[in-house]
């Protein structure tokens, strides 16, 4: 629950029409909406640790508008295919087990995003594949998945939809935590991921990131 000191002001967001707030980008959203990264490496979400972030304060501004106490953190998910997992802990996609380790391809990966009811799909931006998935779990994820987001690890996209920008250092702070060294990780391959994202991203003092709006079809073929 750290990152419920966040608030709508510290997000600077652009959408296709011009600028847009926090609050109106997130208009009607509800406590019950779930979010789902797929980091296909592990390392892969720290280029979109602003909607992610974007997306949690909206979580915790529902519990703020009542003015009571709580203590919640949102059913967000991060998917990797990377085996021990990167830990997102630090985007509040808590406890550890929401950090969910997939083992085989896209099939397997919508299985995971279908059984915990994903409403909210954040993948990659990549070379697209043409998986051949079961009809009754297209028919599922079909039902539940609402939006549909295209990210980069390096945090631009072609035909972007959406920009978020952030001079918080809590972000960067947050998103470098990813790059901590899950046990039996390829050392070098991280160490130069984080090296990049350090000099080429993390170095500004104004984190901008860009997000393209996806249909589901789309999306199915960036699992």
């Amino acid at each position: 629950m750290h990152s419920s000191s966040l608030r709508g002001h510290d997000f600077t967001l652009t959408a296709s029409q011009g600028a847009v707030t926090h609050q109106q980008w997130f208009q009607g959203f509800q406590n019950t909406e779930r979010v789902g990264l797929v980091a296909p490496n592990g390392y892969d979400g720290v280029g979109a640790v602003n909607l992610v972030m974007a997306y949690v304060t909206a979580f915790y501004d529902t519990y703020r508008a009542t003015g009571e106490k709580f203590y919640a953190y949102p059913d967000f998910y991060s998917f990797q295919y990377c085996q021990p997992v990167a830990e997102y802990t630090d985007f509040d996609i808590w406890p550890e087990h929401k950090n969910v380790a997939v083992a085989g391809g896209a099939v397997e990966m919508l299985d995971a995003i279908n059984d915990r009811g994903i409403t909210v799909l954040l993948v990659p931006d990549r070379e697209p594949t043409n998986p051949t998935y079961f009809k009754a779990q297209l028919e599922s994820a079909r039902r539940i998945v609402k939006q549909c987001y295209a990210y980069t690890f390096a945090g631009q996209v072609d035909g972007a939809d959406l920009l978020i920008e952030t001079t918080n250092r809590s972000l960067v702070e947050w998103a470098d935590s990813v790059f901590d060294l899950p046990s039996a990780a390829d050392e070098a391959v991280w160490q130069e991921r984080r090296a990049w994202w350090r000099t080429h991203v993390a170095s500004s003092p104004r984190l901008v990131q860009a997000y393209r709006l996806i249909q589901f079809e789309e999306a199915l073929t960036l699992l």
